[in-house]
């Protein structure tokens, strides 16, 4: 009774364990992310509806696709083959099936059959299932042309996937297709093309569930970059595929990624670094147990020994990977590890042993399908038997060697290297003795003209050295005799001539005339001496002033200072007041402090502009009404005379005085003094000046404006 109610229930119970269409997207999403769980789940679970149990048996064997389940997937592929299809299962079947006959039956003419059959059918549908199933289908084919290195058509096929890819806005199958792409163009040697492939696919990478994806992408960049040279650029991808690896804890992918990352170090000859990270590689090799992992990378670490002249340390890397080598039979790992152990023997001088190290090879190394390793063999196998004295053995080893074609870009190069090595090797064995003779006559030859040659070289330098010598005295004595021309020679300051050429050179400042009491008439008064040692006390003094740029004495005792601040009204005031303390001055209280001043350049807003010694007039004028406003206050003055913005003054240069009083008079040019009033000229009516200056003998054009 209790079997019968549980066989009861069981059979209740089926419907509820049936594939149906919320088991279908879960399916879906298990095929891309975990196929061996999908199987584990529905392998075994039909469904009551035949387009359902059609959609589980689809499902399934694209599982023991992803599996690599032969019988399973083979299986799967004829009980769909006696259902009916849909338009989009029958290519959905298409696709499956040209996989399952390409990848595991090596039929790779068949697969692009039932491919190009898909292809055809979808091409006509419009459906977002029909797009997205033809770039699978273009992909798929894609890849098996670029695997049977028919680029050219898989270009092509893979360009057409991509035009499919951005009509439907996949990002996911784009960045696939762009990954696919890369490697065709870099298939092609079209590396341009490659590294732009290889960018959008990593650009996309983000879209693609697969957390290992970016890693391959980075890896591979850097593997294109490293062959076309780009090292930089190489050690930045590889990094960073490193780092990727690293977040994920995927070991197997980042010990490659270093590996990457050492092999770029190889070819800068950086072999420091390259151990380095060959080391890191090794230690992550280590930690997820990978003999076969493990030998390769020790493998990588002796040949960089060997490569930076370290020979025993490499032997001991080769000795412990050649057992792995041995165990698993890998024929190309057993033949380069062997190469490297013979030369690493030969680097020894251990010529025995490194015979006997590469007499296996001779079996195995006409399989090689790597031509140069083929010709590298039987060269160091030359190398050996002439170091061993076997010179007629080594003739026809390298013989061997020389016609290995190799492909390269420089055939001419190659015949020319096989020319000489043939003339090199005959000439060791026929005629030895003479070529010897023959060095010793270059020699002689040779240490005649080094002799002359050195003689010559010392002669040529003496020569310059006097040449030099000569050029640096004459430029001394040149450079004297212009600071001569343009220094006082008593106070050391500057003189007439240095202030022409200080107004041309000077962008933007004031220029500055002063009367420091009566220096210039003192020294009658107070002697040679003293009148000098005073003069180069008050150049010193006025060259301390904050903003002054230099000082110029334009006649004994007649200064002139070249200024650059933007506020002169304000610099002058403090510049009198300092000169009043200045102990020198007390000699010559005779006369006023006065100080006329200009602005520099001259020039108003206008393209006119003063000349130097148009600018040192003016500056005269305001100096003289700067001596006769102080004469009549009895106390220091300044003059400054400022252009009016957007008014151009029109000062004759043959009179400078009498243009500068109509500007004045007109208010084109403003006269302001001690920062407290702004001078103005009266009209020639009126009788008296705003400024009354006494002068027994005043200038006619100042007298005529009023100052």
């Amino acid at each position: 009774m209790r079997s019968a109610i549980l066989g009861l229930l069981w059979v209740c119970a089926l419907p509820a364990l049936a594939f149906d269409s919320k088991d279908l997207q879960l399916a879906r999403e298990q095929l891309v992310d975990n196929p061996q769980a999908l199987l584990q789940r529905y392998g075994t679970q039909p469904s009551e509806l035949p387009a359902l149990e059609t959609e589980r048996l689809l499902l399934v064997g694209f599982a023991h696709l992803e599996l690599s389940n032969q019988p399973e997937l083979a299986l799967a592929i004829e009980q769909l083959h006696q259902r009916p299809l849909t338009p989009i299962q029958q290519n959905r079947l298409l696709l499956l099936e040209g996989s399952y006959v390409g990848a595991m039956l090596s039929e790779f003419e068949h697969a692009l059959e039932l491919f190009a059959s898909a292809n055809l059918a979808l091409a006509a549908m419009s459906e977002p299932e029909a797009l997205s199933l033809h770039i699978d289908v273009l992909l798929k084919s894609g890849s098996l042309l670029r695997y049977l290195r028919r680029t050219p058509e898989a270009i092509e096929v893979l360009g057409k996937a991509r035009k499919r890819a951005l009509l439907a806005g996949d990002n996911a199958r784009l960045a696939k297709v762009e990954h696919h792409l890369g490697r065709s163009y870099r298939l092609s040697q079209m590396h341009g093309e490659a590294v732009e492939h290889y960018r959008s696919a990593i650009s996309l990478s983000n879209e693609i569930r697969d957390p290992d994806f970016p890693v391959m992408l980075s890896m591979e960049l850097a593997r294109l970059l490293r062959e076309t040279g780009e090292y930089e650029e190489a050690l930045d991808y590889a990094h960073q595929a490193a780092q990727q690896a690293q977040e994920i804890n995927e070991r197997h992918l980042l010990a490659n990624a270093l590996s990457e990352v050492a092999y770029v170090h190889e070819r800068r000859e950086d072999h420091s670094q390259a151990l380095h990270y060959h080391l890191l590689a090794l230690t992550n090799l280590e930690r997820i147990d990978t003999p076969l992992g493990v030998a390769a990378a020790r493998h990588d670490i002796g040949r960089v020994y060997l490569d930076s002249a370290q020979a025993e340390k490499a032997l001991e890397y080769f000795n412990k990977a050649q057992p792995v080598f041995e165990q698993r039979g890998h024929r190309r790992y057993l033949f380069v590890n062997g190469l490297r152990m013979a030369q690493a023997h030969v680097s020894l001088d251990q010529l025995e042993q490194a015979q006997r190290a590469a007499a296996p090879l001779k079996a195995i190394a006409e399989q090689q399908q790597e031509r140069d390793l083929q010709r590298e063999f039987w060269h160091t196998l030359a190398t050996i038997n002439k170091l061993l004295g076997q010179d007629e053995l080594a003739w026809g080893q390298l013989s061997k060697a020389l016609n290995i074609h190799v492909p390269t870009t420089d055939i001419t190069g190659v015949q020319s290297s096989k020319a000489l090595s043939s003339q090199q090797l005959k000439s060791d064995l026929s005629q030895r003795d003479r070529q010897l003779a023959q060095q010793g006559l270059e020699l002689q030859r040779l240490q005649v003209q080094r002799q002359i040659g050195g003689a010559s070289l010392v002669l040529l330098v003496l020569i310059l050295l006097t040449l030099w010598r000569r050029h640096h005295l004459q430029g001394r004595h040149l450079s004297k005799s212009r600071a001569a021309l343009l220094t006082e020679p008593v106070s050391g300051a500057g003189n007439r001539q240095a202030l022409v050429q200080a107004l041309d050179q000077t962008p933007a400042g004031a220029l500055v005339l002063l009367q420091l009491g009566s220096l210039a008439q003192g020294e009658l008064e107070v002697g040679q001496h003293r009148h000098s040692l005073d003069r180069r006390a008050l150049t010193r003094q006025l060259a301390e002033i904050q903003g002054v740029s230099q000082v110029l004495e334009i006649s004994p005792g007649a200064f002139a200072l070249v200024v650059q601040t933007g506020a002169i009204q304000e610099w002058l005031p403090l510049l009198l007041s300092r000169a009043q303390a200045w102990p020198e001055l007390s000699r010559y209280r005779d006369l006023p402090i006065a100080a006329g001043s200009i602005p520099l350049p001259f020039q108003p807003g206008s393209m006119l502009r003063l000349a130097a010694s148009q600018s040192l007039e003016l500056c005269q004028l305001a100096l003289w009404s700067a001596i006769r406003a102080a004469q009549e206050a009895g106390q220091p003055r300044y003059v400054l005379l400022q252009p009016i913005a957007l008014n151009a003054p029109l000062l004759q240069p043959d009179q400078v005085y009498e243009s500068a009083t109509k500007c004045i008079q007109n208010g084109v040019i403003r006269c302001i003094s001690n920062h407290q009033q702004e001078l103005s000229l009266p009209n020639p009516a009126e009788q008296d000046s705003v400024i009354t200056l006494t002068n027994p003998s005043p200038n006619p054009a100042l007298k005529r404006a009023g100052l």
